[in-house]
């Protein structure tokens, strides 16, 4: 068998010890392969179908371990996702949510977690309402969350008979998996009552404020405001003669409407052309015959009211009448004493100012704003009645004082009356009246008033050959009256427009 050298490969011939080629030493070689061979062992020889077979097979492992490996992570991963989506979705997370908000007052958080009835949205300052609902009315709160955490121990099923105001409910699904649920509660539309045109109402903070346009005083309108939350509101109210306001709890669309109507208060007097005042301030207002109205006020005002009338520079007052909100003190009795009433009876009987020296005999009073009304009709029927009266008694008993009362002393125009009724006198002429009618009042000026009269007198006396004259006749005479004083009308100047017999 040729052999080779174990060094370069020469081909080497027989019974050579070295190499020819490189001098390599063959004997070491061949002696170091024959140790090899009996030291080594006899390996099985294997066939080359059964080796092909045997890598298949380890191929194939190879293949099944990189398919289930990501499948078991995969089923892994899912469990786990559906476990703790389990726990973030479970109601009683929602409710724990609820109530840690509601204890560290987070409106903003808790606007977030309110769904409505109406899909509205919730804002922070209605959370804020409803938070001062549950400090103000804790039962209401303890019963809301009394009714969550049964639903959330019964998938969302509503306690039997709960009337929670706040309740958790079921809403869908997350995640196309898990049941949703919700923070609910239905949205309540306060409501304003109103009889002032043109009052702007709404909830302070939230949404638009909202006019009265058909409100008046006989007829009050209805406004609905925009839908908020269960909470503890204040609603407002703005007019040019009221602004008010009303904190209330609103609970739901049944709760009784927010009145804004004004309360009007009719003011009457015995003494036409009196100066109202309210509160010790001027209103601006002249009473009349007729009543006037002034308001509009609401609950808890407490105005008073007096009036006060000048002539020339003097004045009287009438008395005061107080409204008060303690029904306790209504003693309205007392005609003339300064009286308290209720702003409820004063709205029902009005309020009557009285002057008491008005009341009195004597006391007269012309009203510019109705000339020739009953009242001033009434007043001059009575003011000539007593003067013709007095004018008589003058002249029968040449006494010129019984007149004092209706001229101005020290005036030239006084002074001449009395020269001529001094001459009567002195023909011991006597007069009475037989009737008289005011056919006409009329303002001359700023001070005065212009009356027509017309008279029908009696005169009887004796003439120069002492014969005794009997008869009558009838005058028509324009006087001209001045106000001096409250429940003073002075006789300034007269003028006898025709002297007629009968």
């Amino acid at each position: 068998m040729a052999k080779h050298c174990t060094q370069c490969g020469q081909l080497l011939p027989d019974g050579v010890k070295f190499c020819t080629h490189c001098g390599h030493s063959v004997e070491s070689a061949q002696d170091q392969t024959a140790a090899t061979r009996a030291v080594a062992p006899t390996l099985p020889q294997v066939s080359p179908e059964k080796r092909h077979k045997t890598q298949s097979d380890k191929k194939s492992i190879t293949i099944k371990k990189s398919v289930l490996i990501p499948v078991i992570i995969a089923i892994i991963l899912i469990i786990g996702f559906y476990y703790t989506g389990k726990v973030f979705t479970d109601p009683q997370r929602t409710v724990d949510s609820f109530r840690n908000a509601v204890r560290d007052h987070k409106t903003h958080q808790l606007a977030q977690m309110i769904h409505t009835n109406e899909n509205t949205k919730v804002t922070d300052a209605q959370a804020k309402a409803m938070l001062q609902l549950f400090d103000k009315n804790p039962s209401i709160y303890s019963q809301s969350l009394s009714a969550m955490e049964s639903s959330a121990k019964h998938s969302g099923k509503q306690p039997s008979g709960s009337h929670a105001l706040y309740q958790l409910k079921k809403s869908g699904k997350k995640y196309l998996i898990y049941d949703n649920y919700q923070i609910t509660t239905n949205n309540v539309h306060p409501k304003v009552v109103t009889n002032l045109k043109g009052m702007k109402v709404g909830i302070k903070n939230i949404g638009k404020m909202k006019i009265a346009t058909k409100a008046n005083s006989d007829d009050s309108e209805t406004i609905t405001l925009s839908g908020v939350i269960p909470g503890y509101y204040t609603i407002i109210g703005q007019s040019k003669s009221m602004n008010t306001s009303q904190s209330a709890a609103m609970l739901s669309n049944e709760d009784n409407a927010i009145d804004f109507s004004g309360t009007f208060v009719a003011i009457s007097t015995n003494l036409p052309g009196a100066k109202l005042f309210i509160d010790d301030k001027d209103a601006s207002k002249i009473l009349s015959d007729k009543t006037v109205n002034v308001g509009p006020y609401k609950e808890g005002d407490t105005p008073s009211f007096y009036a006060t009338y000048t002539v020339n520079g003097k004045s009287i007052k009438s008395n005061t009448i107080s409204i008060s909100d303690d029904e306790s003190s209504d003693d309205y009795s007392e005609e003339y004493e300064d009286e308290t009433t209720t702003i409820d009876d004063a709205e029902s009987d009005g309020i009557n100012l009285i002057f008491e020296a008005a009341a009195e005999e004597g006391f007269y009073s012309l009203n510019r704003d109705d000339l020739n009304g009953e009242q001033n009709e009434n007043t001059l029927d009575a003011y000539f009645q007593d003067y013709y009266d007095a004018l008589s008694s003058a002249v029968n008993e040449q006494d010129n004082d019984y007149l004092t009362d209706y001229y101005e002393t020290g005036t030239s125009f006084s002074q001449s009356t009395f020269k001529d009724l001094t001459a009567i006198e002195d023909k011991e002429i006597s007069e009475s009246l037989r009737s008289f009618d005011v056919t006409k009042i009329s303002a001359a000026d700023s001070e005065t008033f212009t009356i027509d009269v017309t008279e029908d007198w009696n005169e009887y006396y004796y003439d120069d050959d002492d014969n005794a004259v009997d008869k009558d006749f009838t005058l028509k005479t324009t006087y001209q009256l001045k106000p001096t004083a409250p429940g003073q009308l002075k006789i300034v100047g007269y003028k006898t427009n025709g002297k007629s017999e009968k």
